[in-house]
């Protein structure tokens, strides 16, 4: 694939002649693209955008009005490498894949280490802020002034209610949802529903299951089999390694054995329970 910069450039854009901008992208008035940045074919980057250093765009990306992507994290202590004397970490890339929609003023962070990237097909309503290091992959979707911290990891068609706070480091399940306003401290295993400050798993995201072919009608075998795993883990009183170990001796599923592998993931990273339980 050829770049240039001759583009469809609006006059009033500063784009820096390092950027590698394909033929087809549009820049509108006053949006900034700063150098070693690579935006794929069909990208627009609209009015008052800011495109920083080291960010790398798919294609048919929409960036709408005064969307800041790689701005540099605001760290209380700066990160730096272990060995004495040597300079800090310098800041990882953000890294988009394509067709997703960047509403307006959303801000994704680059910190230093692990780059900050996005999939595709996601869309991110305004004034989500995104976290340095964090890990969003597809078909996810952010409603208004979400907030991840950094290192969140966003699983794949995760859907995250206006305001709804994820802490740092925290990850989140394939098929989650999480309510509007939520705290999230603790991982929230996949196909659950979560809500509440801080939040709780309230029960089964059965619409989000329902878009993947789990349902009563669709699979039911799978359907009940999951709300057995939800009821062993959030009512049955059990801790949570003697619920997994009954998770564990249910009939084979690939969604049960992914929901076990995400809590046996999470008990390595941070051996602590996961969410908070529900009360009956």
């Amino acid at each position: 694939m050829t770049f240039s910069t001759e583009c469809l450039i609006h006059p009033t854009a500063v784009v820096h002649p390092s950027a590698q901008l394909h033929p087809t992208v549009r820049v509108g008035a006053n949006a900034v693209i700063e150098a070693d940045v690579i935006i794929g074919s069909g990208t627009v980057v609209a009015h008052r955008a800011v495109i920083a250093q080291g960010t790398v765009l798919g294609e048919n990306n929409q960036i709408y009005p005064g969307a800041m992507l790689g701005a540099i994290a605001t760290l209380v202590i700066p990160e730096k490498s272990e060995e004495e004397g040597l300079p800090e970490a310098l800041p990882g890339k953000v890294v988009l894949g394509s067709r997703n929609y960047i509403r307006e003023h959303v801000i994704i962070e680059r910190g230093p280490g692990q780059d900050t990237v996005i999939g595709s097909d996601n869309l991110l309503m305004g004034y989500v802020f995104i976290g340095h290091g964090a890990q969003v992959a597809d078909n996810t979707v952010m409603v208004n002034w979400v907030h991840l911290g950094a290192h969140v990891h966003v699983a794949p068609r995760a859907i995250l209610g206006g305001l709804a706070f994820i802490l740092p480091n925290v990850w989140i399940g394939r098929c989650v949802m999480v309510g509007g306003k939520a705290t999230v401290r603790e991982d929230i295993p996949p196909f659950m529903l979560a809500a509440d400050v801080p939040a709780r798993v309230r029960c089964l995201n059965t619409i989000g299951l329902s878009r993947i072919g789990i349902s009563p009608r669709a699979d039911i075998e799978g359907y009940r089999l999951l709300r057995l795993a939800h009821r062993l883990l959030y009512r049955s009183g059990l801790t949570l390694p003697a619920a997994l170990a009954k998770i564990d001796q249910l009939a084979a599923h690939p969604q049960v054995q992914e929901l076990s592998n995400f809590i046996e993931a999470s008990l390595q990273r941070a051996p602590e329970p996961i969410g908070e339980v529900e009360e009956d």
